[in-house]
């Protein structure tokens, strides 16, 4: 009896275990699918219908129709999943683009069967704040032809000159121009850069127009990334230290300057 009992559990605790890996992240995978095909149309400066998808908060809010975007557990009252599935070209959702994918559509309907959940922080924040940090993939082995340079800076003591990639970061030996080494998980495109007064830590102003951008905090020693901070709906192109390195300042295309705490790497304060 007591080997059966024991049997049981360890089948239960592994059901478990496979129904919270089977559970769909709303900030993993809803949120980017969100992003990339809505928000264009139903975001804070444009929101067809009267309808915004930019935050958790606004997805559940009706827009002029009045129809109740996502019930949950509940497909056939949705709104927004009968506008991704119909047939209809003049109502699919998103309008004048390709349809999600079978995939995506699959994933949406996975979330909100299983109760539309968000495992966010705040559902008032912009989607690409619920998003987490992404791991970019590595760059090219080999570039085919030469990059065009939108970032770059030297080293403390100048025997080196870092230069954007392809999300990665190229160190190159100043007196002879050869290859040191490449830093990887950087954002598509590299527009600034700034050394830590320290000399230890490279803040890294990069993104991808017109849908995201960061700045990506690297330890210079082991060249890895430590802190994403100043996440933004579009790409950051300025970065720069206090002169005591006690904070740092972005300017993005969002049309905002970000001063950040370089003890926590949190925004202290935001100028229009």
């Amino acid at each position: 009896m007591k080997t059966i009992l024991a049997l049981t559990i360890v089948l239960l605790a592994g059901v478990e275990r496979v129904g919270a890996a089977d559970a769909i992240s709303f900030q993993s995978q809803i949120a980017p699918i969100l992003l990339d095909n809505c928000v264009a149309c139903h975001g804070a400066k444009k929101a067809e219908g009267g309808y915004r998808i930019d935050t958790f908060e606004y997805l559940l809010q009706a827009g002029d129709s009045g129809a109740v975007p996502v019930t949950a557990a509940k497909l056939e009252d949705s709104e927004l999943w009968r506008r991704v599935v119909t047939s209809d070209h003049s109502e699919r959702m998103p309008a004048d683009s390709e349809p999600l994918t079978t995939a995506q559509i699959e994933l949406l309907k996975q979330w909100i069967a299983s109760g539309a959940s968000f495992d966010g922080q705040r559902p008032a924040d912009p989607l690409y704040l619920v998003i987490p940090p992404l791991t970019f993939p590595d760059p090219p082995e080999k570039y085919a032809q030469p990059l065009p340079l939108t970032g770059l800076v030297f080293s403390a003591d100048g025997s080196q000159i870092m230069t954007g990639g392809y999300h990665e970061v190229l160190c190159w030996n100043t007196p002879d121009g050869k290859l040191l080494r490449r830093i990887k998980n950087i954002g598509e495109r590299t527009f600034a850069m700034a050394l830590h007064p320290g000399g230890t830590q490279l803040a890294v102003a990069c993104g991808t127009p017109g849908k995201s951008g960061e700045v990506r905090i690297v330890d210079l020693p082991t060249g890895t990334v430590q802190h994403v901070c100043a996440r933004s709906p579009d790409v950051v192109l300025a970065v720069a230290y206090r002169p005591d390195g006690l904070q740092l300042a972005t300017a993005g295309a969002d049309s905002l300057i970000r001063l950040i705490d370089t003890a926590n790497y949190q925004e202290i304060r935001t100028i229009a």
